[in-house]
């Protein structure tokens, strides 16, 4: 499977996909999730987060492939964790706590 959209559910925790190799584009939007987890046995290339209970990026420096990611709609107030992700093209951060853009 290449394409996997749970949006809209009530999933709490990323597990469960550690078998999926062939996983391209993840979307969790409008869940639970308070944390990047469990993600680094993949290549995923687009992660979508939005509308979730983040307070931090984290976890996501072991995805060498993403290209877009998507946590609009968190609770996330620093830009931390994304130093480590050459690959990035796309980041929406909208609708966060961000008091500072000088962390990029």
């Amino acid at each position: 499977m290449k394409y996997l959209y749970l949006d809209n559910n009530n999933i709490s925790k990323i597990d469960g996909l550690s078998t999926n190799k062939s996983l391209r584009v993840l979307s969790l939007n409008g869940n639970q999730i308070e944390k990047i987890e469990n993600l680094a046995s993949l290549w995923v290339e687009e992660l979508y987060l939005s509308a979730n209970q983040l307070t931090t990026i984290e976890g996501l420096d072991m995805l060498p492939a993403l290209r877009t990611i998507d946590l609009s709609k968190n609770n996330i107030s620093r830009l931390r964790g994304l130093e480590q992700i050459e690959s990035l093209k796309f980041l929406n951060m909208s609708l966060n706590n961000i008091r500072k853009i000088n962390q990029l």
